[in-house]
């Protein structure tokens, strides 16, 4: 689920990002893409909290906050299964 909701976050288009210069490439990142900060429901990206971390950037940013914030909120393995699973590149 925690990698469906940044796969549609990071394809909305970011060379209209408000927050900072846009770099070709690059996705709108949370910049702390860890549980606290995403809220979902019924399988599905509901909410970014607390947005002031967001910007353009590659999207492996958000990528390792996610794995390190389920080994640390779920228990070990999650974060290992979380990249196993999950293509770098969450486009």
């Amino acid at each position: 689920m925690l990698a469906a909701a940044l796969r549609a976050f990071h394809s909305v288009n970011a060379s209209d990002c408000p927050f900072e210069a846009y770099v070709p490439g690059e996705s709108i990142v949370r910049g702390d893409a860890c549980l606290p900060n995403i809220g979902g429901r019924r399988r599905r990206l509901e909410r970014i909290y607390r947005p002031a971390d967001m910007g353009p950037a590659t999207s492996g940013v958000d990528l390792s906050a996610a794995a390190w914030s389920l080994q640390y909120n779920l228990g070990p393995g999650f974060g290992r299964r979380f990249a196993a699973t999950t293509p770098f590149a969450l486009r």
